[in-house]
């Protein structure tokens, strides 16, 4: 196995870990509220069998925020299974706004603990390449990654997505007040090797003092051969 190959391997599984982990935390948060609710329906069980009036509002309550947790759980696990399904396509047609949507939402909690926001500013027409939807995905967390590391906690964010002559653009800027613009830190060796797969560039956006990540049109790389 080549040196690149590798460093690809270990970006991709890193990458695969650090959403499982956010996802799956996200699960649990929603089961813990889910099975807090059960007990104290339990609890309002016992007291009618000894006797008390059951209130019905009370009752609306709890089954609604169990619904709520319902709802949060279906979406979190639809998301996790999209994601692991994410790799059966080599190259495919992909829209990149929804799938920035997609990485955002997937590593929302490792955003939260940073304490940092992120804008879309979502292009009026879709921008679509043709690449592997798991490796971009990946660079897009790294890219993002890239911007939190730059900066301290607190801090805006906005990603702006564009078409370009030779393919897609996703730049990342600071919106606050903030005395940091964003700034592209040293490259990892994994993320050096998802950009070269990706045929991708990433350059420093000196007039907004922010960076952008250029996408072709076409990937031309061969995933999982």
């Amino acid at each position: 196995m080549s040196g690149f190959r590798k460093q690809l391997n270990m970006a991709g599984q890193s990458f695969f870990g650090k959403m499982s982990a956010s996802t799956t935390h996200e699960l649990k948060n929603a089961l813990a509220i889910i099975n807090e609710n059960a007990g104290l329906l339990n609890d309002l069980s016992q007291m009618v069998e000894s006797g008390a009036e059951l209130s019905a509002e009370r009752l609306k309550s709890i089954t609604g925020r169990i619904r709520k947790q319902v709802v949060r759980a279906d979406d979190v696990t639809t998301k996790l299974n999209q994601f692991a399904h994410s790799m059966e396509h080599p190259i495919e047609p992909l829209e990149l706004a929804g799938l920035v949507h997609t990485v955002l939402d997937l590593g929302r909690r490792i955003i939260e603990q940073r304490r940092m926001e992120f804008e879309i500013e979502t292009p009026q027409a879709p921008v679509t390449v043709s690449s592997n939807r798991f490796y971009l995905m990946n660079l897009i967390w790294s890219c993002i990654e890239i911007a939190m590391d730059s900066v301290d906690s607190d801090a805006c964010i906005t990603i702006d997505i564009r078409a370009t002559s030779a393919g897609g653009s996703v730049s990342f800027n600071r919106i606050d007040q903030g005395p940091e613009p964003l700034k592209i830190r040293e490259l990892t060796d994994m993320e050096k090797a998802l950009l070269q797969g990706m045929g991708a560039e990433l350059i420093a956006a000196e007039t907004t003092g922010g960076f952008v990540l250029k996408l072709p049109a076409s990937c031309r790389y061969q995933f999982f051969k």
